[in-house]
């Protein structure tokens, strides 16, 4: 058992011995290469420092207060973009659908605008997640009319009460 120690000892020995050799190998070869201009070494200085560190630290909180920023401030545009015609007394109006997104309500709205000429303005209202195109607030006998006259056009809508 003794003998069979000592053989491995010996080869291990052998090996980090050889390693040693290859390293002394890979530095007169690195010594050998020509040492890089100051230029090529300024590049690769401002690289280093232009990609790879970091200038400042970004902490949850200053994120969530960004977050809580934009949010007042999208919630104070939609209110001044929203359209009064909302708030008329007559109370209905006749709903062409409801959307994810401000870009599909815009273009179902764009499309309803070219199948016919239209006797109420027809808008996109933000509701929480929804983008609902519908016309302004109008009688119901109104609302009536313009979702009978969009129906004919080939495309979907009701007559809704308006909210508030």
């Amino acid at each position: 058992m003794l003998r069979l120690l000592s053989r491995r000892a010996v080869a291990l020995l052998a090996t980090i011995v050889s390693a040693g050799a290859l390293f002394a190998l890979f530095d007169d070869a690195r010594a050998s290469r020509p040492a890089p201009n100051a230029e090529v070494a300024e590049a690769a200085s401002q690289h280093v420092d232009h990609y790879h560190r970091h200038q400042g630290e970004v902490t949850l909180g200053a994120l969530i207060d960004l977050q809580r920023a934009r949010r007042a401030t999208r919630s104070a545009e939609d209110k001044a973009l929203a359209p009064t015609s909302r708030l008329e007394p007559d109370g209905w109006h006749g709903q062409l659908g409801a959307f994810g997104t401000a870009d599909a309500a815009e273009r179902a709205r764009d499309a309803v605008l070219q199948t016919a000429a239209l006797p109420l303005p027809v808008t996109v209202q933000h509701e929480g997640t929804l983008y609902r195109v519908r016309s302004a607030s109008a009688s119901r006998s109104q609302a009536d009319a313009f979702c009978q006259l969009v129906s004919q056009g080939g495309r979907a809508c009701f007559v809704r009460r308006t909210d508030g």
